[in-house]
């Protein structure tokens, strides 16, 4: 069955010299500061200080473990982070809905980390 006409969709021919393709004349890209390689870098990110929860000593080796918590924003929830000694991220988990619920992931982790390990006779 052959198409009508009417639904044929015709290319229109390429121009060569559109009036919208004319030579940059703006001054300022002339201007190196303009060009991203040679952009001066942003100030260093600021960390937010997240909000204490509790603290514990690792079993496996006597480590402390500061436990924070930090609201993201709407989008991204409740974040929990365990950082060695108050400063190294150990273990984090985010995108929890409530603020109850990355509490209660962080008391998991804390039981869990502050337990003895098995075989050592210290078990509970």
């Amino acid at each position: 069955m052959d198409t009508p006409k009417s639904m044929v969709r015709r290319a229109k021919p390429l121009a060569t010299d559109l009036a919208c393709h004319t030579p940059c004349d703006d001054r300022q890209m002339d201007d190196d500061r303009a060009l991203p390689w040679n952009a001066p870098p942003p100030p260093p990110r600021q960390p937010k200080p997240g909000e204490p929860l509790f603290e514990f000593v690792r079993a496996t080796d006597r480590r402390w473990i500061v436990v924070e918590l930090r609201f993201n924003g709407e989008s991204y929830g409740w974040e929990a982070q365990l950082l060695e000694d108050g400063i190294d991220l150990f273990v984090a988990h985010g995108q929890f809905p409530t603020r109850a619920l990355a509490v209660q992931w962080a008391e998991v982790e804390r039981a869990h980390w502050s337990a003895p390990p098995a075989g050592t006779g210290n078990e509970r």
